[in-house]
């Protein structure tokens, strides 16, 4: 065994490199967390061996990504878990952990389920935008919250993802996050924002993808501000004077991301007879349904609740 895999940096670039079936941006969250293992390495003036993966420095971690780097609860959890693997990996390589890695544990904190019921979309479609970018947002939305996509697949839709399967028409394309092809049914309701569009998709905000994303997030809250939705929800907002996410009460438009699309289309679909959960599943790409229903906050059964109403 090369010596130098004795460190979990060095380890953790490696496995990075053989991981050859996940998905680039997967790749992408790993190398940041490699990345920011090695800053936390130069600032304690020493590389970590794996025989000093314990209690101790995982609260060091913690510290660290909180105060340094400003992470959230849930993106500390979710990089504690992945050193843990990494911790794993190694011993099945002959490499010796410290006894307190079993006890060295991630973390995910229950997060708010923030969503778009049909009646405040409906709400947002009747209301009067004056402003271009106003309506060419609203419209993304729509069509975000009757697709299900996260946001890197949803702004790049375009007239070309429409196939006709069956006599019907679909949105075909490939998932970036995933690599899986995923088949969308025309919803009226995007239909409806095409056919004013003369069968196109609204436009983007920028060209880089990246400001065109978070064009987006910004108008979208503008526009549910202005068409008045604003109850108040438990959820996190951004505070640029601590430049930390702060959890509280807010009014919803301020809750309100491009992330909210694809939980709307999930809760506000689950149940519908025309949308049975396994065509859910494939069209937000859920590996399993338990994963679904956790990720809308349902519970097994839940389903069977529903449908007895119908």
């Amino acid at each position: 065994m090369n010596s130098d895999l004795n460190f979990l940096t060095q380890y953790g670039e490696t496995y990075i490199k053989t991981q050859t079936n996940l998905a680039i941006a997967t790749l992408k969250k790993y190398n940041t967390i490699v990345n920011k293992l090695i800053e936390f390495e130069k600032c304690r003036g020493e590389k970590i061996l794996f025989k000093d993966v314990n209690l101790k420095l995982r609260s060091e971690l913690i510290h660290y990504f909180s105060e340094s780097h400003r992470l959230s609860n849930n993106t500390i959890g979710r990089y504690l878990k992945f050193i843990k693997s990494l911790c794993l990996d190694a011993k099945r390589h002959g490499i010796i952990l410290n006894r307190e890695v079993d006890y060295f544990k991630g973390y995910t904190i229950e997060a708010s389920k923030t969503i778009l019921t049909f009646d405040e979309l409906n709400q947002i479609k009747s209301t009067n935008f004056t402003k271009p970018n106003h309506k060419t947002a609203r419209d993304w939305l729509i069509i975000g919250c009757y697709t299900g996509q996260r946001v890197s697949d949803l702004l790049q839709m375009n007239s070309d993802c429409i196939q006709k399967i069956q006599n019907t028409e679909q949105i075909v394309l490939k998932q970036i996050k995933t690599g899986k092809l995923v088949q969308i049914p025309m919803h009226l309701e995007i239909k409806r924002i095409l056919l004013k569009r003369n069968d196109e998709f609204p436009s983007s905000f920028a060209e880089n993808f990246e400001s065109n994303k978070s064009l987006f997030n910004r108008y979208l809250k503008q526009l549910c501000e202005f068409a008045k939705i604003d109850t108040i929800e438990k959820g996190s907002v951004y505070n640029s004077e601590t430049k930390r996410n702060e959890d509280g009460s807010f009014e919803k438009y301020k809750l309100v991301s491009s992330h909210i699309c694809r939980r709307s289309f999930a809760t506000n679909f689950y149940g519908n007879p025309k949308y049975p959960t396994p065509l859910l599943m494939s069209i937000t790409a859920h590996s399993t349904e338990k994963m679904f229903l956790e990720y809308i906050g349902k519970k097994q059964g839940d389903n069977d609740a529903q449908l007895s109403m119908f």
